[in-house]
């Protein structure tokens, strides 16, 4: 989990605005809160833990921050569009704040208004408590003058899971790979043949915009999805291979990579797309790649696995004029 990006359980996360005409949902609250405290412009109740109330002082936090920074000073935190800033500059405060302390909540996310409850209902039946905040604690100012973390966080349990052995060999030999201009030239090709080259359509044309997760939506024919048009199965094979987190381009690219590697008709050594490609052998290339993707031919009949017509030479042309445009 990212917790300095825009997914649910992020500080930079709001489901709506925040301020003295916002609509101040609670959590939404809890998240403004802990980002002032953490700039300096909220000074938060003893120990130093956010309420998820909104007060005339949070209010009072925003504006000064917006005239400090020069942007309007309304008072009001709008949440950040996932493309960006919008074109009226709606969540361009918060990103402010993203750039300024995101790196600082790197492993850790927003207490929730349950976790301010407990936490509260804690300290009325034991007195305040000092103790270094751990898995399921709300970081406090005595705690960040002690381990620097962010005020008003929670540290995210397992928020870097260990890498295995085997999927950090695939990446780094994927990785040296997509160096090769021969390589990108025959991904682009085979994108371009399956989805135009838009990493955000699903099978039939319908795009998405979140890229957290392969979408898993029924299209015309299938659930594919993608760039290479991945269907739920094989993109969570390659995701495990890979131990890839999200549906982005790069990853998409990667398990794609991989995949490649991975075809070896007829189980000859050496066979796969990317080994014949590296040989120089581009019509071998298409036909182990056409064995997974219906875009290409498989063989010399230049039909594709469901029977389609799928002509090389044209395939052949678009890869000569990509790997030129590459070099």
């Amino acid at each position: 989990m990212d917790a300095s990006g825009l997914n649910d359980a992020g500080p930079f996360f709001l489901s709506g605005s925040v301020g003295l005409t916002g609509a101040n949902d609670r959590s939404d609250v809890i998240k403004a809160q802990t980002l002032l405290a953490n700039t300096g412009y909220l000074n938060l109740p003893a120990p130093g833990v956010p309420t998820g109330w909104p007060s005339a002082d949070l209010f009072s936090g925003i504006t000064r921050l917006q005239k400090d920074n020069g942007l309007e000073a309304d008072g009001i935190l709008l949440p950040l569009p996932r493309n960006g800033i919008g074109p009226n500059g709606e969540g361009e405060t918060l990103q402010r704040l993203k750039d300024t302390i995101g790196p600082r909540f790197d492993g850790y996310a927003a207490a929730s208004p349950e976790d301010v409850d407990h936490y509260f209902a804690q300290q009325s039946r034991r007195g305040a408590d000092e103790s270094p905040a751990g898995p399921d604690a709300i970081v406090t100012l005595a705690d960040q003058a002690r381990t620097g973390a962010p005020v008003g966080a929670k540290p995210i349990v397992d928020a870097k899971p260990q890498i295995s052995a085997k999927a950090a060999e695939n990446r780094a030999v994927v990785a040296d790979l997509l160096d090769d201009p021969r390589v990108r030239a025959f991904l682009d090709t085979l994108a371009g043949r399956e989805s135009s080259g838009r990493y955000n359509v699903i099978n039939g044309g319908q795009r998405f915009d979140d890229y957290m997760r392969h979408p898993n939506i029924k299209g015309k024919d299938s659930k594919a999805a993608g760039a290479y048009q991945f269907i739920p199965d094989t993109w969570a094979r390659m995701a495990k291979e890979l131990d890839l987190r999200d549906f982005s381009p790069d990853s998409q690219d990667m398990a794609a990579l991989h995949l490649l590697r991975m075809i070896n008709p007829g189980g000859v050594k050496d066979a796969n797309a990317i080994a014949r490609l590296q040989r120089g052998d581009i019509e071998g290339a298409i036909f182990a790649a056409g064995s997974q993707w219906d875009a290409f031919p498989r063989d010399a009949s230049e039909k594709s696995g469901t029977g389609h017509l799928r002509p090389l030479q044209p395939i052949i042309d678009q890869y000569n004029r990509r790997l030129r445009d590459l070099r």
